[in-house]
């Protein structure tokens, strides 16, 4: 009980004792913190910012990410944004050859449409990055298709991005992202937050008292 309460308190610490479900970028220290007090599958993610994914069937793009079965041709355009106040769920994480962590996160009800996430660099504070299956066209596997990921606002998504923005202003007033700062320049980074419930019991009881005995 001794070493749980020093864990709780630990984890304020770094969350900040204002609230218990602030959210904050997931790092190393991060996980293993909430790793102390329960399954960090359990705590709700984010991801930093707007994301785009528009499907492509360009074999140059496609020969590079690891996908199953032929390329199938199509006349229309296949998109899917995930906007920075959507809900995603930790399917599952695992650790490379250097001891980084890659989180498989789901926004989506089916879990194959997932996409994962690892530290760039070595460090407990280091954010956990959006992982690209080609880093230099930002492709992706997701579900089994290649999709091209663009993160700089809603661009190229002309139909959704006044929702889109409606979305990130509707998440920062809850309050979701409070303490997290935008960086236009950043790749989409994992964000967690944790709904950390202390209950307090109280032991009492009254000494009964010891009377001298004489020797």
């Amino acid at each position: 009980m001794k070493y749980l309460f020093l864990i709780i308190i630990t984890i304020l610490a770094v969350f900040g004792f204002s609230s218990c479900s602030q959210t904050k970028p997931m790092t190393k220290k991060i996980h293993n913190y909430a790793s102390g007090v329960g399954k960090v599958e359990n705590f709700q993610y984010y991801v930093s910012r707007n994301i785009v994914m528009t499907k492509t069937e360009d074999p140059d793009i496609v020969g590079k990410v690891a996908v199953k079965g032929a390329i199938k041709a199509t006349y229309h355009k296949n998109v899917i944004q995930i906007t920075s106040s959507t809900k995603g769920a930790l399917l599952k994480y695992e650790e490379d050859a250097d001891n980084n962590i890659i989180y498989y996160v789901a926004f989506e009800a089916d879990n194959d449409n997932c996409l994962r996430f690892k530290q760039k660099k070595q460090g407990n504070d280091q954010r956990i990055y959006l992982l690209y299956d080609d880093n230099g066209t930002h492709a992706v596997n997701y579900g089994g298709e290649v999709y091209v990921v663009e993160w700089k606002g809603a661009e190229g998504l002309k139909a959704s991005r006044g929702k889109a923005q409606r979305d990130d202003k509707r998440g920062k007033l809850k309050g979701k992202f409070q303490g997290v700062v935008a960086d236009e320049t950043d790749d989409p980074h994992l964000l967690v937050k944790m709904n950390i419930k202390i209950k307090e019991k109280e032991n009492y009881r009254k000494a009964s008292g010891r009377k001298v005995q004489l020797k």
